[in-house]
């Protein structure tokens, strides 16, 4: 945008147009039609009084008729209308027009009433351009901001298509304008002349001038039209009243960024593109992020979430104050992270993203191979596992067997088992010790006997009678310092267990935990965790979403959206909750009758969300 700060304003567009196909057409004395819609653009090199270029929406039946009566009353050679044309259109061409198809040139279909195919060595140049229509909505929408109500329009012969359409969007406004091709300007001091024409005659108005031209043009017409002054060159920026706080809705305006000096030359105050070094230039931003300690925590004032705080909104600040915009954070209506509906669409915070509600997510989620389909992510700011988080175990079910929980049974069974047969191997040895037919048989053990005595040894106790025989007394002197040595351990051990209780998880994986059937578990409905247990083709994970979706028809707080929900339901009854394992420590920092399980899964890498095939990506990724 180029203004003159007294009288004349200058509106200078440029489109790229890409060359998609040539070819050449003997049309001396033929009458050429055009026949094209917004998507392709046409140009005749040379002659362009022997072509009429008709524009038509194809969607609207009327309009198709309307321009097919113009090609009829214009009774022209040649048509050409683009190849991927319906085919009820080209039937209803040829059936109204009454011409015959005589080939395809390039991306155009040629019809005639003439039976000569038409020649492709001529010297006239056909030359069709795809180009891009919708620019024009915004040249229209500004020059419709700006109240221009008349404007000197220059064009030239490569934008006469979209000089042509943009004035008769303009006519409609009740817009006046003079037109001006650039082209039949050879010589620079005919323009020259031209504009000081314009200047005496419309010295007393200010003169708004619209430029379609290629960038020498351009060049050409913005050094003529600056005689005796300095047109400014102006952008739109972001702004906000200092009165409002950032985070109220800013405003566009025009500010001066440079200058067009009389000789032509261009002088740059700044950049032409501002934003390009200023970030996103104080735009405000709608962000869309998930209550999740400790990565975004709410502030509540009377009911109502006033502010958040974390670590994502520390992200979010950051880049905030980096790359130069303002924001307003929302939330996702229905509380969810995101997950694939039937239909194709999706819920939670990806849902806004897919529909374009919100322009960034700055939250815990994960990403995924599914979820990149509808949306963009950065690369990963934080890398977490899944973990199994449970109550522990209460102390005092198990309180009757205390005494029992220092030695395995394995070991208690064993002490039976050397108790049973030492006393036997006792009773044997003295039965065949010749000590008692010497001595009599005064002391001599019977099985009775050797039992109770080699019990009350485990028991640091034991009896009344000792044998007397040698061999008698070797075995029990061995069995006192087995038994002294076992109730150390055991004393010890239950010293341990009295002080420390040591609790240990009922499973210490997914594995242990689908096949025990005292605990239930569950997991955050509408985030990752849904998709990623019932998708797997893992016979452990799908056993996992089969227990989950069993429990479901009678308990749906198995899949609430809420982790203090889960954390709550463990408290009631046996039940785990399956989650991401930062979040998990955080609970069992503040309440120590949780823990989890051994095993984790580092399955979680959290990102930076986008609308899908954003530009800015790379920028946050970087940043």
């Amino acid at each position: 945008m180029l203004q003159n700060c007294c009288w004349l304003s200058v509106l200078c567009i440029l489109f790229p147009l890409t060359t998609q196909d040539n070819f050449t057409l003997d049309c001396d004395n033929e009458q050429i039609g055009i026949f094209y819609t917004d998507i392709g653009t046409t140009m005749l090199v040379g002659h362009q009084n022997k072509c009429e270029v008709y524009r038509v929406d194809f969607s609207e039946l009327y309009s198709i008729i309307q321009k097919v009566q113009e090609i009829i009353r214009d009774n022209l050679d040649y048509v050409f209308i683009p190849s991927d044309t319906p085919a009820f259109i080209q039937d209803y061409i040829k059936k109204f027009i009454n011409m015959t198809q005589v080939g395809v040139t390039g991306d155009w279909i040629a019809y005639t009433n003439n039976s000569e195919i038409p020649s492709t060595d001529g010297p006239h140049h056909f030359v069709t351009r795809k180009g891009s229509l919708a620019h024009l909505d915004l040249v229209f929408t500004i020059f419709k901001d700006l109240k221009w109500h008349f404007s000197v329009i220059f064009f030239d012969n490569t934008y006469a298509p979209f000089a042509d359409v943009f004035t008769r969007r303009i006519n409609k406004e009740f817009h006046m304008h003079t037109l001006y091709n650039a082209d039949d300007f050879v010589d620079e001091s005919d323009l020259f002349i031209l504009f000081k024409e314009m200047y005496t005659e419309l010295a007393e108005y200010h003169i708004n001038v619209t430029i379609f031209c290629s960038q020498d043009n351009a060049r050409k017409i913005l050094s003529q039209n600056s005689i005796g002054s300095i047109i400014n060159i102006y952008t739109l920026m972001w702004k906000t009243s200092k009165k409002c706080s950032p985070r109220c809705t800013l405003y566009r305006i025009f500010e001066i960024i440079g200058c067009v000096k009389s000789d032509g030359s261009v002088n740059s105050f700044s950049e032409f593109f501002p934003n390009w070094n200023f970030g996103f230039n104080r735009r405000h931003l709608l962000v869309t992020t998930i209550w999740w300690p400790p990565f975004t925590e709410r502030i509540i004032e009377n009911g109502t979430t006033v502010d958040y705080f974390g670590y994502c909104m520390e992200l979010l600040k950051d880049m905030g104050k980096s790359l130069n915009f303002t924001y307003t954070v929302t939330e996702a209506r229905d509380g969810e992270f995101g997950r694939r509906l039937d239909n194709g669409s999706w819920t939670g915070m990806i849902g806004q993203l897919e529909r374009r509600e919100v322009d960034l997510m700055v939250a815990t989620t994960s990403i995924r191979p599914d979820r990149e389909m509808v949306m963009d992510f950065t690369i990963p700011f934080f890398y977490d596992s899944s973990s199994i988080l449970m109550k522990k175990p209460d102390p005092n079910e198990k309180k009757v067997f205390i005494l029992a929980r220092p030695l395995h049974w394995e070991v208690m069974a064993c002490t039976a088992v050397v108790l049973i047969v030492c006393a036997l191997f006792l009773c044997l040895m003295e039965k065949l010790s010749p000590y008692y037919k010497v001595h009599g048989k005064q002391g001599k053990q019977d099985f009775q006997h050797s039992f109770w005595y080699m019990f009350g040894a485990l028991l640091t106790q034991g009896g009344e009678s000792v044998p007397k025989s040698s061999s008698g007394r070797t075995l029990i002197s061995a069995f006192w310092l087995f038994s002294i040595v076992l109730v150390g351990t055991y004393s010890g051990n239950l010293i341990a267990f009295l002080t420390v209780p040591l609790n240990k998880p009922p499973f210490n994986s997914l594995e242990e935990m689908i096949v025990q059937t005292d605990y239930k578990w569950g997991t955050i409905g509408g985030t990752f965790f849904v998709t990623w247990f019932n998708t797997s083709t893992t016979e452990t994970l799908q056993a996992v979403w089969s227990g989950i979706k069993r429990f479901n028809e009678t308990d749906p707080e198995v899949l609430s959206p809420d982790p203090n929900v889960h954390i709550s339901k463990m408290y009631r009854e046996k039940y785990v909750y399956i989650g991401d394992k930062v979040y998990m420590d955080l609970r069992k920092s503040n309440q120590c009758d949780l823990m989890t399980a051994e095993e984790e899964i580092p399955n979680n890498y959290y990102a930076v969300g986008l609308p899908n095939n954003s530009l800015y990506t790379k920028t946050f990724s970087d940043q």
